[in-house]
């Protein structure tokens, strides 16, 4: 896309853009900057899984999913990816639409993230590598429903802090990696203002 099929889809009404990026990244703020202001619709993923599980809130959410060691562990990462992957993948509105996907998107089927990136501009906030330290300290301050795939694997005689602790930075820095690979355009977090819908724009068409 060029800039100038930027500005085309923009005044026709076409625009599509996908948010990917680390949970804490900003995607839903950027996306409520874009509803607010630029009359974007908003699609939150997160919000859905939420409503179709029953589930008050995030912290709601992390309760129910649990710790890899809890014994309904797998079957509700099962579900919960199904339900994730099925609002993801759902066809986009009329209108300027932004997909706003959860921290998770990495570990979807390679169907539908490929239909993500046929349908939408995906733009990457990249936290970084730095950044990832803070994501942890936010993790176990405040916990988020996690999608493991590969990466808890207990040694003998950890505890499940001692597990979490040494893993999550695996599985973050696996999922940065990914996020990269997958976007058409990889924004730096921290050059974002969020709050601001017109510069979020602005910033995303300077790099086409």
């Amino acid at each position: 896309m060029s800039p100038a099929d930027f500005d085309d889809a923009m005044q026709r009404g076409e625009m599509r853009l996908a948010f990917i990026g680390m949970s804490n990244a900003g995607k839903t703020t950027a996306a409520r900057a874009l509803e607010r202001a630029c009359g974007f619709r908003h699609r939150e993923v997160d919000a859905a899984i939420e409503r179709e599980l029953e589930l008050a809130d995030m912290g709601a959410m992390a309760a129910w999913l649990g710790y890899p060691e809890g014994e309904n562990f797998e079957e509700r990462q099962r579900q919960y990816l199904a339900s994730e992957e099925k609002y993801t993948t759902v066809d986009p509105d009329s209108g300027n639409v932004v997909l706003d996907t959860t921290g998770s998107f990495v570990h979807l089927s390679d169907a539908a993230k490929e239909k993500i990136r046929n349908q939408y501009l995906v733009v990457h906030f990249d936290v970084g590598e730095e950044e990832t330290k803070n994501l942890i300290e936010r993790f176990f301050a405040v916990p988020k429903p996690v999608v493991w795939g590969d990466f808890f694997e207990p040694l003998k005689g950890e505890s499940i802090e001692e597990t979490l602790s040494r893993c999550y930075p695996s599985l973050l820095q696996e999922r940065l990696k990914r996020f990269r690979t997958l976007s058409h355009i990889n924004l730096p977090a921290q050059d974002i203002n969020f709050k601001n819908g017109p510069q979020i724009l602005d910033r995303i068409r300077t790099v086409l």
